[in-house]
Order: C-alpha cells, then structure tokens, then sequence
C-alpha cells in the first residue's frame, strides 16, 4: 500500500508542477486522471480487505 501511496503522491507532485508552469490543460487533465485511478485502487483495494474479513469473521 505504502508504494501505491507514494506514486499517487508524485502523481500529484507533478500536477502541481504543471500547473504552476501553466502547462496545457489536457496534460494536467492526463495526471489528474491517473491520480484518481490510482486513489481507486486503493480504494478498491482497502474495501476488498474489509470484505474478506467480514466473510472470514462471519464463517467463525
């Protein structure tokens, strides 16, 4: 998880960047992009886990 974090976090590193440099909008729009795709999976990841242990606690 904490990889995935730190990659989203230069995710956004890089928007910053493009923005303060006033790049195009599509290439801040392209890392915008990738930053939500990575916060969903973490996301999905996150609720996947919970999922696994309702079922598991459940079986018990």
């Amino acid at each position: 998880m904490p990889i995935r974090l730190n990659r989203i976090e230069g995710k956004i590193r890089r928007i910053k960047g493009l923005i303060e440099k006033d790049n195009y909008c599509d290439q801040v729009l392209n890392q915008i992009s990738a930053a939500e795709a990575g916060l969903n999976d973490v996301s999905n990841v996150l609720l996947r886990g919970r999922i696994e242990d309702f079922v598991v606690d459940r079986d018990q």
